[in-house]
């Protein structure tokens, strides 16, 4: 019940602190963080279909090295992008990122790794209190953060934020600001 009027107070803090800013934006490659989580089967090692039939040649979250999954079924896009919004003198004031990975596996009612980026990506960059940070999910729907061609990882969901941010903050360092873009 409260969340309309706080929105509503939000917009308001916003237009009441509307002020000359520079932007810019980053991408890179960033294969280390994502992978295929959809693997081809070999042919005579079909799984059930939804169906009830053996004529799944594709299937997700194979096992790391498994005999049975031949390769991934398709790319990932490892591109990982900042848009960042800064003061004329310089001042962080706020960044997008976005990834194309899935959740990372948190608990059912969790902001996961986007919520933990958001949370530590200022201090990469000396941003101050005010700062906004932000992670947006690309296309992520076959991505995952194992890689199943290699021995399972041992990793935590901060550690894996951790090692994404710090990707994200040397993008962040290459970001050519501008006065005024176009929106195309």
């Amino acid at each position: 019940e409260a969340l309309p009027g706080l929105i509503a107070e939000s917009i308001v803090q916003a237009a009441g602190r509307l002020a000359p800013a520079r932007v810019g934006l980053a991408a890179v490659d960033d294969r280390a963080h994502t992978h295929c989580r959809r693997w081809i089967r070999r042919p005579d090692r079909l799984v059930q279909d939804p169906f009830g039939g053996l004529t799944g040649r594709a299937h997700m979250h194979p096992g790391h090295q498994n005999p049975d999954a031949i390769a991934p079924s398709g790319p990932v896009d490892p591109g990982l992008s900042v848009l960042a919004v800064q003061t004329p003198e310089g001042r962080p004031i706020a960044v997008l990122a976005n990834y194309s990975m899935h959740y990372f596996g948190a608990s059912a009612v969790s902001a996961d790794y986007f919520g933990r980026f958001a949370a530590t990506f200022g201090s990469r960059i000396g941003a101050g209190p005010e700062f906004v940070a932000m992670m947006s999910q690309g296309t992520s729907g076959d991505s995952m953060w194992m890689d199943y061609s290699r021995p399972a990882a041992k990793i935590t969901l901060q550690e894996y934020t951790d090692s994404l941010a710090q990707v994200a903050a040397q993008a962040y360092q290459t970001v050519q600001f501008h006065d005024w873009v176009s929106i195309d």
